[in-house]
């Protein structure tokens, strides 16, 4: 792995189970698909913040036959049960370099998840897609390099992200990508020297 002097950490799937949004409340064993159809349809309105949370759970209400309240407090609920990869997160605790999360999500991750867990804690920045109006991962990581005062193309920027397509973009701009296949696979690279060795124990 290349020298790097910054690390951006994607969100979903890498540092923690991108499915939380989509467990099923007791009785309303369609919850999943349900949800998985309104996403496949705003989703990406809602995380570019042309929705609102508000309007996102009354599509969900709509789309289910729910009490949009019931559908709030299940959301609530499920934003305060997710699954952290526990070696991806003690990386990220280590914080050796400076560091951002840059995620595609929309406010719910902003107003529920974030303070929850406290997810800022750890980074020097955090960069949202709903706040920036834009689901261009690549964009979003240029942004959050310029904050923390490195030059995109300087090839000091490491992205760890489960996406392919992400770490491709972002490898066009002349910047390290790490593409994450798994919490399994990511600890073996951690130990083997593929990764930095600052977010090594």
């Amino acid at each position: 792995m290349t020298e790097v002097g910054c690390v951006l950490w994607d969100f979903g799937d890498t540092i923690a189970d991108q499915g939380w949004m989509r467990v099923s409340p007791p009785g309303v064993p369609e919850w999943a698909a349900g949800y998985g159809r309104v996403i496949d349809r705003v989703g990406e309105a809602w995380d570019r913040g042309d929705l609102t949370l508000s309007e996102l759970v009354d599509h969900v209400a709509v789309e289910l036959g729910l009490d949009p309240s019931f559908v709030l407090d299940h959301a609530k609920a499920l934003c305060r049960d997710i699954h952290f990869y526990p070696d991806v997160l003690a990386a990220v605790r280590r914080h050796r370099l400076p560091q951002a999360l840059v995620t595609v999500n929309p406010d719910l991750f902003v107003d529920l998840v974030v303070p929850n867990y406290r997810v800022d804690q750890h980074f020097d920045l955090v960069v949202i897609s709903c706040q920036e109006r834009t689901i261009d991962k690549a964009r979003l990581c240029a942004l959050a390099v310029e904050r923390l005062g490195f030059e995109v193309g300087a090839g000091q920027s490491l992205l760890i992200d489960n996406l392919e397509a992400n770490i491709q973009a972002w490898e066009r701009l002349g910047e390290p990508g790490y593409w994450f296949r798994g919490p399994a696979i990511f600890d073996q690279d951690l130990r083997s020297g593929i990764l930095p060795a600052e977010l090594r124990p």
